[in-house]
């Protein structure tokens, strides 16, 4: 992974990891819960907001943002395919289960952009935010520690960045009501969890995000709600939906 300025040290860049947690949960809170934005307005300031952070953070460590762009981008490509491939598998599995589709609206023109909307803009900003962000700055920190050198010092420094990001991911969704009394925060800790490891694994964020961006398409086509979300609105006002395909 790309490394920070000299000058930083491990506290700022671990001082970073705490300030995306916050973030996060700030926008997911303050838009959905506190202010009930309507759900596009919601989505745009997510997208401002990651990219904002990721953009902020680079500048502010040093770290070469064309170095973390570019990074194994060849093994970013294959970290997204597999992860997402997963993820989207196990969610269109579920679906079928449920007897989930497509809603009967939503097909065309109206599938393809709610596609481009929710499955790659929203998919990606959550990808940078959730997994390629934090790994990033906890990794860095533990560099700074010296803690990277050795493969036994690596694997440990790996694995507490993937917590980090797990942190995150945890109080990113108790911002959305529906998550805060319900063990379904298990399910995208799981999920967003696993494409903060291809991160990890490649290097590359191509993975996470494009990864993201293959689970939130998937959630599309499986006919699963993404957050945020009012079940005691779906419930009232069921959206007639196409069965989705065994």
């Amino acid at each position: 992974m790309p490394l920070p300025d000299a000058s930083m040290s491990w506290w700022m860049t671990m001082s970073a990891v705490g300030v995306v947690a916050l973030v996060a949960f700030l926008v997911s809170w303050l838009l959905t819960d506190l202010l009930h934005s309507p759900r596009a307005v919601y989505l745009a300031a997510l997208m401002v907001v990651s990219g904002s952070l990721t953009y902020g953070y680079l500048a502010w460590s040093g770290t070469d943002a064309a170095a973390f762009i570019t990074n194994n981008w060849g093994w970013g490509l294959v970290g997204a395919l597999v992860s997402g491939g997963l993820t989207a598998r196990a969610i269109k599995a579920g679906a079928n289960r449920r007897g989930l589709g497509v809603p009967a609206g939503r097909r065309g023109a109206r599938l393809a952009g709610a596609l481009v909307w929710e499955g790659l803009l929203y998919g990606a900003a959550e990808g940078l935010l959730l997994s390629a962000l934090p790994v990033l700055a906890a990794w860095q920190s533990f560099h700074l520690l010296g803690w990277t050198a050795t493969t036994a010092g690596a694997a440990g420094s790996g694995a507490l960045a993937i917590g980090a990001s797990a942190a995150v991911i945890w109080i990113y969704h108790l911002g959305y009501r529906e998550f805060r009394s319900s063990r379904e925060i298990l399910l995208p800790i799981v999920a967003c969890g696993l494409l903060s490891l291809a991160y990890l694994l490649t290097g590359s964020p191509i993975a996470p995000t494009g990864g993201h961006v293959l689970l939130h398409a998937g959630a599309q086509l499986g006919g699963v709600p993404l957050p945020p979300y009012s079940k005691g609105l779906a419930a009232r006002s069921p959206e007639p939906r196409l069965r989705a395909a065994a």
